[in-house]
Order: C-alpha cells, then structure tokens, then sequence
C-alpha cells in the first residue's frame, strides 16, 4: 500500500469514528430525555448516560464553533 493508500484508509477511519461519534450522540441524547422523563432504561443504556457528558464535552471541544481555533465566525 502506498502513501495514498494509507492517506484513503486513514480517511475511511476517520468518516467510520465519526458516524459511530454521531450515532452515539444522538441515541446518548435520547437516552437522556428517556432518563429525564422517568422512564425505564436497559442496563446498556445505562452506561451511554455515564459517558454521555464526555461525549458531549468532546462534541465541543472538537468539532463544535466553540472549540479552540475555530475560523469559522472571525470578528473583525
């Protein structure tokens, strides 16, 4: 496998480790609300609400506007 080779599996990790993120968000978040709301959880889910707020934290911190050198909305 060449450079590029390694450049493409390395870019196919990283799409796969953010839609598996993504998916983990936004079930982490229902199962929030569900938890909120009163509702009965299975044990798994019950780990999700634990890591839940590292997560969301990673959310921030990497891929959000507010993460730290953001280019996005500049002031002028």
């Amino acid at each position: 496998m060449g450079v590029s080779g390694h450049a493409a599996v390395k870019a196919l990790l990283r799409l796969v480790y953010f839609m598996a993120f993504g998916l983990a968000m936004i079930h982490g978040l229902v199962v929030v609300v569900r938890w909120w709301q009163g509702e009965a959880l299975a044990r798994w889910e019950y780990g999700l609400l634990a890591i839940y707020p590292v997560l969301l934290y990673l959310f921030i911190t990497r891929y959000s506007i507010f993460r730290k050198g953001c280019t996005s909305c500049q002031g002028k």
